[in-house]
Order: C-alpha cells, then sequence, then structure tokens
C-alpha cells in the first residue's frame, strides 16, 4: 500500500518540479505561461488521474469541474478519452 502512495508522491514532485523549470517567470516575460495560468490544482488532479483508475471516483469530478472553470472543456474531453483509452482493460463493472 505504501508503493503507490510514493509513486504518487514522486510523480507530483516532479511533474511540480519540470513546471517550475520549462515555465518562464511571467515577470520577466510579461506574459503568463499557460500552465502556470491553469492553475496548481488542475495541474495536480491531471497527474493524480495520470497514475491509474481512481478509487474515488469524487477526484474525476474536481477534476472535470477544474477543466470547465479554467474553460478548457475540449481539453478536459481530451484527457479523459485518453485515460479511459489507458485505463478502459483494467475497469470493471461496479
Amino acid at each position: 500500500m505504501k508503493i503507490p502512495i510514493y509513486f504518487c508522491a514522486v510523480l507530483l514532485l516532479a511533474v511540480s518540479l519540470a513546471t517550475l523549470r520549462g515555465a518562464p517567470s511571467s515577470e520577466s516575460s510579461g506574459v503568463e505561461s499557460s500552465s502556470a495560468s491553469r492553475g496548481p490544482e488542475l495541474q495536480y488532479l491531471k497527474a493524480v488521474n495520470r497514475v491509474g483508475p481512481p478509487q474515488d471516483p469524487q477526484l474525476l469530478f474536481l477534476l472535470m469541474a477544474q477543466y470547465s472553470n479554467a474553460n478548457l472543456q475540449g481539453e478536459g474531453a481530451e484527457f479523459f478519452s485518453a485515460r479511459l483509452k489507458e485505463f478502459g482493460p483494467q475497469l470493471t463493472d461496479a
């Protein structure tokens, strides 16, 4: 049980570091980067939902709400379609 938790923590740290290293400072360029303007909540929920099929459906609903609030419904639909293709064989009827 500890391994998936550690894996999620490492994945979150890696995504955070990649975002910080790849995004130029908004002060120096005068323009916000697209990942910075989307908010850390959206990035976090995307990372959590990439790990595997969620055990708690509330995480899916929170991610849907973040995409909707950021007015990124198209990107959200693409993200969920990709996750369905990736995790489809692992899903079972409840």
